[in-house]
């Protein structure tokens, strides 16, 4: 392991001027239009929950399906959220939370295989160093 690079934290967000979705518990996500990306955590994580998926091919295309009301809910990492809002020239507070999704909510990591020759993994080690350093 060379070290943490990013807090995942996932929650389903909803358009914020939708006031028709309560969610407290997990089975109440039943009755919503959820959609997730094709193969994502997030996606795989709620259908095995047995919660209805649609496949989406981008999260800035299920972003677009909440805000025009095709879809209730869409799971979407925090970090990434005001990112994908940005570039869709939406304000940053279009999309409201509901639900913690605190099961797949886990710091991501850089790895190297083990078999990487030590001089590169020493490279990345330092590289790695010096950008916590200036965080």
């Amino acid at each position: 392991w060379i070290g943490e690079i990013l807090e995942f934290d996932v929650h389903l967000y909803k358009k914020k001027s939708n006031s028709k979705i309560n969610i407290n518990t997990i089975d109440d996500l039943k009755k919503y239009q959820i959609g997730a990306l094709v193969n994502d955590v997030k996606g795989i994580y709620l259908r095995k929950l047995g919660i209805q998926i649609f496949d989406l091919s981008s999260e800035e295309n299920g972003m677009g399906l909440v805000m025009l009301g095709r879809l209730d809910l869409i799971p979407v990492d925090s970090n990434s959220l005001k990112f994908r809002l940005r570039k869709l020239n939406l304000p940053e507070d279009a999309l409201t939370p509901t639900i913690h999704l605190t099961e797949i909510s886990n710091p991501l990591y850089l790895a190297m295989h083990k078999d990487t020759p030590i001089k590169i993994v020493n490279v990345i080690k330092r590289a790695y160093d010096a950008s916590v350093l200036e965080r």
